[in-house]
């Protein structure tokens, strides 16, 4: 939450035609989680409550069953936890619209985290499958770069697979997998790479929405 508080002051003061530091970032997001403090513990309030009531309904409806009906029990309750968790995809989405702007507005504006809340609400009303459209151009960017990354290392993974023998020797196998390694290693340093460009990409692309 820092960092993406400390991106999105960046990204704003690029916006007054500034020259973000890193030091001067971070002094200017002082204060900023706790401000953000009340909707940390929401987060986590919501967050227990839920697995109490995925636990609470599979618990008791197999607790309530008689053991020769008991695998009866546990379908239903394995369905209900299912129909539960099903049910927070859509609850979810509409969250992650409707709360886009709760950290540029505790940023930029100062505001506490209630109030940053109302404010992403309010900017968000009326205006819902709009922001959805807009937020979502950078993820399916981001992700078309990953699966472009990705499917390059599945064709080169798949050139080290058919470079193999059918029967290899110890030494043989030993030696397959020391020439994988640099394979791994590339793979990993570009999605840190990948990250660390996407990741300040998406929180100032937000940023930009805001202002």
């Amino acid at each position: 939450l820092k960092s993406q508080a400390m991106m999105t002051q960046a990204a704003y003061e690029v916006a007054q035609n500034q020259q973000p530091t890193f030091s001067g970032v971070l002094r200017n997001t002082k204060g900023f989680l706790p401000r953000f403090l009340p909707l940390i513990a929401i987060g986590f309030g919501v967050g227990i409550a839920y697995t109490l009531l995925l636990g609470t309904v599979t618990f008791s409806m197999i607790s309530a069953a008689s053991s020769s009906s008991r695998s009866n029990a546990a379908g239903a309750a394995a369905l209900i936890f299912i129909l539960l968790i099903v049910a927070t995809v859509p609850v979810a989405f509409w969250l992650s619209v409707k709360l886009l702007y709760v950290v540029p507005a505790c940023t930029i504006e100062g505001l506490g985290g209630i109030d940053s809340l109302k404010r992403s609400w309010s900017l968000t009303k009326g205006s819902f499958w709009r922001t959805f459209g807009y937020a979502i151009l950078p993820q399916l960017a981001v992700t078309a770069v990953v699966w472009v990354l990705n499917a390059l290392s599945q064709v080169v993974g798949g050139a080290f697979g058919v470079a193999m023998p059918r029967n290899p020797t110890a030494a043989e196998s030993m030696a397959y997998l020391l020439a994988l390694i640099p394979l791994f290693t590339i793979t990993i340093v570009l999605q840190i790479v990948v990250q660390l460009f996407t990741t300040p990409f998406i929180q100032s692309y937000y940023t930009y929405m805001f202002i």
